[in-house]
């Protein structure tokens, strides 16, 4: 299900219900994009569109509570919706997302990049080569692996080239890795010769 401690569909029935039915549209829309269901999606983009805008562009633009359709997709990371919403639809695979500080779900689940919200590695890596083409973002994303415990992506991250020591205010990947007590994170790190100082 994800990095959510509390899964998204029922964040939403915390604040809205149970009832979908009485769901706005829009809360909907996330929901699906959280279950990867590009059908849902473009179903209820089409519900949307109320000005003819088109179910592309109704997708790219529709958002709830400051999320949109990619960083709910992290729910299950599955690739077909992440192929969709990046290829398609022309998402922004480095767009953070604008949900508030203090608003329920914010504080329940502290948003950022679509990127730092996939889970598995077919989707990270899809994602990540989407983001190498526009941005060079490997550090962050290796620092946000590693604090995660994600060895795999922080081993497939390594592997295109991310800095094993990038540091920042926060720390070197290794030292988060290890601050959370992710072995076998910190074991890839330091096979990769982590600066263990």
């Amino acid at each position: 299900m994800g990095t959510r401690a509390v899964p998204l569909p029922f964040q939403f029935e915390i604040i809205l219900g149970k009832d979908r039915d009485q769901w706005p549209p829009e809360a909907r829309f996330i929901e699906a994009a959280h279950h990867g269901d590009v059908r849902d999606i473009k179903k209820i983009a089409k519900e949307l569109d109320v000005h003819g805008h088109g179910i592309l562009a109704t997708v790219a633009s529709t958002t709830y509570m400051g999320m949109n359709a990619l960083h709910a997709a992290g729910g299950f990371g599955k690739l077909p919706v992440y192929q969709y919403l990046v290829e398609e639809v022309g998402m922004e695979v480095n767009k953070p997302d604008t949900a508030q500080g203090n608003s329920f779900i914010h504080i329940l689940h502290p948003w950022s990049m679509p990127l730092t919200m996939a889970t598995f590695l077919p989707s990270v890596t899809f994602l990540t080569m989407a983001l190498i083409c526009i941005s060079n973002a490997s550090v962050t994303l290796l620092r946000s692996a590693a604090v995660r415990g994600y060895s795999e992506i922080v081993k497939f991250l390594i592997s295109r080239g991310a800095d094993v020591d990038s540091l920042s205010v926060t720390g070197t990947p290794l030292s988060l890795a290890a601050l959370k007590g992710h072995a076998s994170t910190i074991k890839i790190l330091l096979q990769h010769n982590a600066d263990q100082s």
